[in-house]
């Protein structure tokens, strides 16, 4: 699961206990959209800073 922050920062969160996995930043500006491809191997994330980003599940690059 994932949550987004003000500050343009995505977490990847478990999804039974909340904890936090991995937190990923790039986007200068909130986030308004994110999705994971059906694999979830991957996430799109859109932002307020005209940019949409492709991220890696696994190395937290986009």
């Amino acid at each position: 699961m994932m949550t987004c922050g003000h500050d343009g920062s995505v977490v990847l969160r478990d999804a039974a206990t909340g904890l936090q996995l991995k937190r990923l930043e790039g986007h200068l500006a909130p986030i308004i959209r994110g999705a994971f491809n059906r694999s979830g191997t991957l996430l799109a994330t859109a932002g307020w800073d005209n940019t949409v980003r492709i991220w890696g599940i696994k190395t937290g690059t986009d």
